[in-house]
C-alpha cells in the first residue's frame, strides 16, 4: 500500500503468503514460552522491588508515620495481582520456556530493565526507549521495557503507540509471514487501546495507520482495500493534529500515488468490491510529497525518488531526473530504504535520454 518514510519499510504491496499449520503451531509454542519468560522475568524484577519496597514500610513504621505514599499502595497492588497471575502457572510451563534454546533472543540486561523504573521520570525513559527502536538489535529490548512500563502507566498513550511502533519494526525485521503478522497484529490491538483513550493523539493514529500499511503487504485484495479506507481515514487525523510531522505527510503522497497509479481495469475490479476510491491524482501525490521534503531530513532518499515518480507520471522528465538525481546521490545508509538502489538504477536507465 504505502511506504513509511524513513523509519519503516519501503514496501507495503504483496500478496497473502499463508503459513503451513506446522509454522502456525512452531509460532504459537514460541510465543507462549516468549510470555512466560517475560513473565518470570518480570516476576523477579518485581520480587526485587517489593523487598525495596518493604523496608521503606518498615522504616517509615519504626519512625511513626501512619501514611503511606499512595503511589507505592497502588504499586503493591498491582506487583500482587502479577504475582498471582505468574505464580498460577504451573512449575513444568516454566522449566520447558527456560530450556528453550532461543531464549537469549528475548533476554533483557539488568542494566537496560533498570533504566525503566518507575522511579526516572516517564519522558527521560522514553527518550532512552526511542534510540533503542532506531537500532535493530534492541528492538525486542524496547519492547520489554515498553510493556512493563504499562504496569505503572496503563493509560499513556506515549507509551501505547511506542509499543504499536516496536511491533512494527519487528515485523518488517522477520521473514517468516505468519510471526510478522503476530506483531503486526498486536501493534494494530494496542494502537487501537491509544485511540480509545486519546482520541486526539496524532502519533497514535500515524502508527495505527503505518501498521495497516505494513498489513497489506500479506493480504488479499479485498482486505488491503478495506485497510487503505481505514488508513486514509487515520492519517488524515494524525496531519489534522501533528500537523509539524513530515512522515504524515509523506505516508499520504503514497497512499494517493499509489491509488492515481491504478489502470482502468483496475479501478473497475475494486468497484465491484467497494462503491468507489477517492478522487487521486499524481499533483496532488506530488504536493504532499513536496512538503514533506520541505519539512523532513535532506537525505530522505525514498521520499525524493518518490517524487521523482511523480513528475515522471506526470510528463516532466527533466524535473523528475533532477530528483532522481538527489536521490541517487544520497550515500547515507538507512535500514528501511535499502533496495531502492535497484528501482533508482532502473529508471535512470529509462530517462537518461530526456537530459
Amino acid at each position: 500500500m504505502i511506504n513509511v518514510v524513513r523509519r519503516t519499510p519501503t514496501k507495503l504491496v504483496g500478496v497473502v503468503s499463508a503459513a503451513g499449520m506446522i509454522i502456525a503451531e512452531h509460532y504459537r509454542q514460541e510465543r507462549r514460552r516468549h510470555a512466560m519468560a517475560q513473565d518470570l522475568d518480570r516476576l523477579n524484577q518485581q520480587i526485587t522491588g517489593l523487598q525495596g519496597q518493604l523496608e521503606v514500610l518498615k522504616k517509615q513504621q519504626h519512625s511513626g508515620q501512619t501514611s503511606v505514599d499512595g503511589r507505592i499502595k497502588r504499586r503493591f497492588r498491582s506487583r500482587e495481582r502479577t504475582m498471582s497471575n505468574i505464580t498460577s502457572t504451573t512449575a513444568d510451563d516454566y522449566n520447558s520456556a527456560l530450556d528453550s534454546s532461543d531464549m537469549e533472543f528475548y533476554d533483557i540486561s539488568d542494566e537496560e530493565t533498570s533504566k525503566a523504573s518507575t522511579l526516572t521520570p516517564l519522558d527521560d525513559v522514553l527518550k532512552d526507549i526511542d534510540i533503542k527502536l532506531e537500532d535493530p538489535l534492541q528492538l525486542r529490548n524496547a519492547l520489554s521495557q515498553l510493556e512493563n512500563l504499562l504496569f505503572d502507566y496503563p493509560s499513556s498513550t506515549e507509551v501505547l503507540w511506542r509499543i504499536g511502533k516496536a511491533h512494527q519494526r519487528i515485523a518488517m525485521e522477520v521473514t517468516d509471514i505468519s510471526y510478522k503478522m503476530v506483531h503486526l497484529n498486536a501493534g494494530l490491538d494496542v494502537c487501537r487501546q491509544g485511540i480509545e483513550i486519546n482520541p486526539k493523539s496524532g502519533d497514535v493514529h500515524k502508527w495505527y495507520a503505518i501498521l495497516l500499511g505494513s498489513r497489506s503487504s500479506h493480504q488479499g485484495i479485498r482486505d488491503k482495500l478495506r485497510d487503505s479506507s481505514e488508513f486514509k481515514h487515520h492519517i488524515d487525523l494524525a496531519i489534522q493534529l501533528i500537523p509539524e510531522d513530515a512522515t504524515c505527510y509523506y505516508l499520504l503522497g503514497r497512499y494517493v500515488m499509489e491509488i492515481a497509479s491504478l489502470k482502468w481495469y483496475e479501478r473497475k475490479a475494486v468497484a465491484t468490491l467497494f462503491d468507489k476510491l477517492p478522487e487521486c491524482t499524481y499533483q496532488q501525490a506530488l504536493e504532499n510529497l513536496l512538503q514533506a521534503d520541505r519539512m523532513g531530513d535532506k537525505d530522505w532518499k525514498i521520499n525524493k525518488l518518490s517524487i521523482a515518480k511523480c513528475y515522471f507520471a506526470l510528463g516532466d522528465y527533466k524535473e523528475g531526473l533532477k530528483w532522481l538525481d538527489e536521490a541517487n546521490n544520497i550515500t547515507k545508509a538507512v535500514l528501511e530504504e535499502e533496495g531502492i538502489e535497484q528501482e533508482i538504477a532502473q529508471l535512470l536507465s529509462k530517462y537518461n535520454g530526456y537530459r
